[in-house]
């Protein structure tokens, strides 16, 4: 077996099409076991082993990405990944497996992101979390290309809801919370990106010293043959935020405008953002 059976979801694609397209409030797909597990199982402790060695000096694997609306870490390229966490990438970025999303969500065309420019595999450590948001939908660096179908998998194999770090889905006006997800081992959601489509982890994680929430982040891409306009992450805050804390969010999402512009203009990443954002942390 390979690291994903497509042959027993595509057994099951008409059931998993009916599913996706009913779900409230986007279309979406939660799917558990969805890796072989001779290939997930291992990939926890090769990700702690990452977090513990590979977050610090030169060499690091997973960056920082610490700001208003934001504590996270996250890798910026593929190197640095082990053998099972590149297999799997690779697995989720072939031909056979487009072809799979492509049938289920009824988007065509769909490129993914192999230099992972965008998305890779996520680290959130005790007190991490990110705000309700919707996702900008352009490339910072292909400049035809819109962003279609967001796929989740998370590897946190000793996962208790009191560590918090559930996904949340909202509805377009970040009034109510629809849908709310764990993120229990080998669980994969998958997701059309829609207008309006809310979510975050908006609450603070509470994993033990030396564990850390584990997740795989793909975006894939569907060609629009013209330069698509540019657009920015935008930030929600939730009825119950503090007035001090819904101030923060809004005020990042200005800054965050002047940045995709230098973004994309000058092809820079977002190192020296992070480190001025860093300055508000809240």
């Amino acid at each position: 077996m390979g690291v994903v059976d497509l042959n027993k979801y595509n057994e099951k694609l008409e059931e998993d099409v009916k599913t996706f397209k009913a779900c409230d409030p986007y279309p979406c797909i939660v799917i558990d076991n969805f890796l072989s597990q001779d290939v997930a199982k291992n990939i926890p402790d090769e990700i702690r082993d990452l977090m513990k060695n590979k977050t610090e000096g030169p060499d690091k694997v997973f960056h920082p990405f610490i700001h208003i609306n934001a504590k996270v870490w996250g890798t910026v390229r593929t190197e640095g990944f082990t053998k099972n966490m590149k297999e799997v990438v690779e697995s989720l970025q072939s031909k056979d497996f487009l072809e799979y999303l492509e049938n289920l969500t009824g988007v065509e065309g769909l490129i993914p992101d192999k230099g992972l420019r965008t998305g890779g595999y996520v680290i959130h450590k005790k007190g991490g979390c990110v705000n309700l948001h919707v996702d900008h939908r352009t490339h910072p660096y292909e400049k035809t290309w819109s962003r279609k179908v967001l796929l989740l998998l998370y590897f946190n194999d000793d996962y208790k809801d009191e560590y918090n770090g559930h996904l949340e889905l909202w509805d377009p006006k970040a009034k109510e919370m629809k849908m709310k997800v764990a993120p229990h081992f080998n669980r994969c959601v998958i997701q059309t990106i829609e207008d309006g489509y809310v979510h975050g982890l908006p609450e603070v994680m509470n994993f033990p010293e030396g564990d850390c929430r584990k997740a795989l982040v793909l975006w894939y891409y569907v060609d629009e043959g013209e330069e698509v306009p540019l657009e920015v992450t935008k930030y929600f805050s939730r009825p119950q935020d503090s007035l001090i804390k819904k101030f923060f969010i809004h005020f990042e999402n200005v800054l965050l405008h002047f940045h995709y512009v230098y973004k994309r203009l000058f092809n820079m990443d977002d190192t020296a953002y992070i480190r001025f954002l860093g300055l508000f942390k809240k």
